[in-house]
């Protein structure tokens, strides 16, 4: 069925097929959202007006590139993602928590770096490798990443490193869907509850609900809810 939209799905630098250094939730991946945000407004088949949408990782980078306030970004639909950078992703009351994020780096993001080449997956619909063309060295591709665990260990207190990886509150003004998950404590719920009190946003909506992480966002009673917001902003 068609909906009349238009999904445009980014990887980012350093990951799939866009060369560079991975440094997750920095200023400069926030800036290149920024810019995604921009150019597809003004392609041909765009309105003009682009919504984000996404769960978990693809929630979580939504409250920082809102902050900075794209002008063509109309409407956000952050699912079960994570806000405050040193309270709820890695240092739950001030105590360092890196466990789930090294085995989710190994996991979801290494194999993923751009440059990973013939060693990594190949897209079934397109044929092409998804890390790239190119097959780089272990070197070359160690090169290319931050040192996460490194950066986390050395910041214990909440200072400019995390405030630039946290979005402004004050400044996120286009209008909310937080949708939080009874069950992803303490990761994911803490981050849609201040997502829904905390923005300045008028036009504010939030949903909870329970079962896996990702259930509900991609079965019809998430997607149709989805549809509703972005159909009405």
């Amino acid at each position: 069925m068609r909906h009349d939209y238009v999904c445009v799905r980014v990887d980012s630098r350093g990951a799939g097929r866009s060369p560079g250094a991975i440094d997750i939730f920095s200023p400069h991946e926030t800036q290149d959202l920024y810019h995604c945000i921009e150019w597809a407004a003004v392609q041909p088949w765009s309105t003009g007006k682009v919504g984000l949408n996404g769960i978990s990782y693809y929630a979580m980078n939504q409250w920082h590139v809102a902050s900075l306030q794209p002008p063509h970004l109309v409407a956000m639909c952050a699912w079960e993602g994570a806000a405050d950078f040193y309270r709820d992703i890695v240092r739950h009351g001030g105590i360092a928590s890196t466990t789930f994020w090294d085995n989710w780096y190994e996991a979801q993001v290494v194999k993923l770096q751009h440059g990973y080449g013939a060693r990594g997956f190949v897209d079934p619909n397109s044929g092409m490798l998804v890390a790239g063309p190119e097959t780089l060295s272990d070197e070359e591709l160690a090169a290319n990443k931050v040192d996460w665990t490194g950066h986390i260990l050395a910041h214990p207190l909440d200072d400019d490193y995390f405030r630039q990886r946290s979005p402004d509150w004050s400044k996120i003004t286009v209008p909310i869907f937080s949708a939080a998950n009874w069950g992803g404590q303490g990761l994911h719920p803490r981050g849609n509850y201040e997502g829904f009190t905390q923005p300045a946003s008028d036009q504010k909506w939030l949903e909870v609900h329970g079962l896996e992480h990702w259930t509900h966002f991609y079965t019809d009673y998430g997607r149709e809810l989805q549809l509703r917001f972005f159909d009405y902003f």
